[in-house]
């Protein structure tokens, strides 16, 4: 279950590299070592209730087949909205929410 987690913040953080190209050009180094691990903290967060709630029903449910089908709609929701909000974000430059 913890492989799992771990890769989906990986493919999350590999989507999320969409959002680095509107990261203001540099010279200085400093700014991506800001920028990239502020993106893998953001992908880390996102993924906490998602990855909380597949570890909480891991505690109830009997059936492996039952928890792993959950947890491949669960991730495949979470990327599927992610690689939306890149998309939305390149045309529009701000994230979905309520109002979009």
């Amino acid at each position: 279950m913890l492989q799992l987690w771990l890769a989906n913040i990986c493919l999350g953080t590999a989507l999320g590299t969409n959002y680095l190209a509107h990261v203001p050009e540099s010279e200085s180094p400093r700014l991506w070592l800001f920028a990239l691990p502020a993106l893998v903290s953001s992908i880390l967060v996102l993924t906490l209730a998602l990855g909380g709630a597949f570890l909480l029903a891991a505690h109830f449910l009997r059936s492996l087949a039952l928890l792993g089908g959950l947890q491949a709609v669960g991730w495949t929701v979470f990327q599927v909205l992610l690689f939306a909000d890149t998309r939305v974000y390149n045309m529009f430059r701000y994230h979905m929410n309520g109002q979009v």
